[in-house]
């Protein structure tokens, strides 16, 4: 009974795992950088004002370093210029930020990274779960790996909101699945929340409804996004030219995109050395879903979509890693019945994860080193796929068949 116990307690500690390294973010007097910014932006919203224009954002500046004597403002007194790189979002994102907004700034935050807590554990066992990783030992292992990771940590310690796009991803991906259109349409909804991030997602589900023929599901997904858009626009007016004027700002400054890779790795011929890594990540997608067993390939497409549009995202930053996330957890279930590969994957997920996103940033003096991250991953995990593929035995690889669901 206590071996039964520790077995099944053990994948747990990944969550243990994720929750001690997420909350220390609110101490006696949390530094308040990204957080700020987005409880700012619902305020803003809130209070009639626009997060597209610069003087919405000089008000900022009414908030001393230490607003309502418990927090410390970081982004107090920063210049104009750099006030111009704090919104780059669509307008629904700003609207989400409302409820946050509508607290006063200590409790909306504390709020705020309460959610962001939440959503980060819920992607974790969400995501494992969406692409078939339910064995003890592979969970122990893959949870407490991609917890440990630095693109996790970061994003939820700094106050983004990568972990709820993942966690609409993957209700997605469950919902296109075991057919269920309540969370294709939910997933939908957070996964837009950072549309350059998503770009293959949405057309890979939408590929995947399309061939199953759910026209109810694709209506009943496009109306209340279409809705939301509409609402958005209403509360908040996108000012097209200002929001492409500082994504043209922000993409100089060491993006973690495979396009600054290639500049960083290659400054004579920067655009060849992108194009050839985008075609060796795609080929590697397409080795990866020729070697998944036929009642998994939806969920393993969905995963690749989120690791590929990383790859190709004109921007990016290294928080934005989180998308990794059910990808490497695909990597884990061709080593479920690995145990000492399982062991040494975990490792490697770590180290690489804080090596390429610390060190080698450190090194260049940008983020486009963790480019290399989702690359290597859907290399990494075509590799493993081929090598369990050639040491499994053939009548082990034999597919349970095309349990294909209405909508999948």
């Amino acid at each position: 009974m206590l071996r039964k116990v520790v077995r099944r307690g053990l994948p747990f500690i990944g969550l243990a795992l994720a929750s001690w390294f997420a909350w220390p973010i609110v101490p006696d007097k949390p530094q308040l950088g990204d957080h700020f910014l987005f409880w700012f932006a619902g305020h803003l919203v809130l209070s009639g004002a626009s997060p597209y224009d610069l003087s919405s954002w000089q008000l900022m500046g009414t908030y001393g370093p230490t607003p309502e004597g418990a927090v410390v403002n970081v982004l107090y007194g920063v210049s104009d210029s750099q006030l111009e790189n704090l919104w780059a979002h669509p307008p629904w994102t700003a609207l989400a930020m409302v409820p946050f907004g509508a607290l006063p700034l200590t409790v909306g935050v504390l709020a705020y990274h309460a959610v962001l807590v939440i959503a980060g554990l819920a992607v974790l066992v969400a995501g494992a779960y969406s692409v078939g990783l339910r064995r003890d030992l592979a969970l122990a292992v893959a949870l407490p790996a991609v917890a440990l990771s630095n693109p996790f940590v970061t994003a939820m310690r700094t106050g983004h909101f990568d972990v709820l796009v993942v966690l609409g991803a993957v209700l997605l991906t469950i919902g296109l699945v075991r057919a269920r259109t309540p969370l294709v349409v939910t997933g939908a909804l957070l996964a837009v929340l950072k549309p350059h991030v998503i770009l293959l997602v949405l057309p890979v589900a939408a590929w995947t409804l399309v061939r199953a023929r759910a026209w109810g599901t694709i209506v009943a997904t496009i109306v209340p996004i279409g809705a939301m858009a509409a609402v958005s626009l209403a509360f908040v007016p996108l000012y097209l030219p200002r929001l492409i004027a500082r994504l043209d700002v922000k993409s100089p400054n060491g993006l973690a995109t495979t396009w600054e890779l290639g500049s960083q790795l290659a400054p004579s011929q920067p655009l060849v050395l992108a194009v050839l890594l985008i075609l060796m990540t795609f080929v590697s997608a397409l080795v990866i879903d020729r070697v998944t067993p036929v009642e998994r390939r939806t969920a393993v497409r969905m995963a690749l979509a989120m690791a590929l549009s990383l790859v190709v995202a004109p921007y990016a930053n290294a928080y934005d890693g989180v998308l990794l996330a059910p990808l490497v957890f695909v990597a884990f279930g061709f080593l479920e019945r690995h145990p000492i590969a399982l062991v040494l994957a975990g490792i490697a997920v770590v180290v690489l994860s804080w090596w390429l996103s610390v060190g080698l940033v450190a090194d260049w003096g940008s983020q486009s080193a963790t480019a290399i991250l989702p690359v290597g991953t859907l290399v990494g995990t075509a590799c493993i796929a081929l090598l369990t593929r050639a040491v499994t035995p053939r009548s082990l690889r034999i597919s349970e068949g095309d349990r294909v669901s209405r909508l999948a």
